[in-house]
């Protein structure tokens, strides 16, 4: 189960990512003129979000050659910072939610499904760390 979480962290990261590279398909139309014009910062944020989603796919896949420590260190630190990029844009997207309505919930529904499935996978990990421990 915690391997499906973590693929799908990974697939949600790289989408989240094309969805801001070239033209979004998120609409930020609430920002009046100023949308657009942080366009490299959003799209080095979604070249990041990509590589990020890349590594933890990688790092999944290269699991069974691996030592395990090692593996879950990387693991760990991937999901960990998978989990921080999403905050500014979420959080941003929460704003844009409250200033005009609808228009930010694809935004807020991408990141957030992204932030909920990071914090399920370290939730199952957790509970199987703790059923070898017992």
């Amino acid at each position: 189960m915690t391997r499906t979480f973590i693929v799908l962290a990974g697939l949600l990261s790289v989408i989240a990512g094309l969805a801001y590279i070239g033209t979004t398909w998120l609409a930020a139309d609430f920002l009046g003129p100023e949308a657009g014009s942080e366009r490299d910062t959003v799209r080095f944020w979604g070249i990041c979000s990509i590589i990020a989603g890349a590594l933890l796919l990688g790092l999944l896949s290269a699991r069974p050659w691996m030592k395990e420590g090692l593996s879950d260190g990387l693991l760990i630190a991937a999901l960990s910072a998978i989990f921080i990029i999403q905050i500014p844009p979420f959080g941003l997207w929460m704003l844009g939610f409250i200033i005009s309505g609808y228009t930010a919930v694809l935004g807020i529904l991408l990141h957030g499904a992204l932030m909920v499935c990071v914090c399920v996978t370290f939730g199952f990990a957790r509970r199987g760390l703790a059923r070898e421990a017992a």
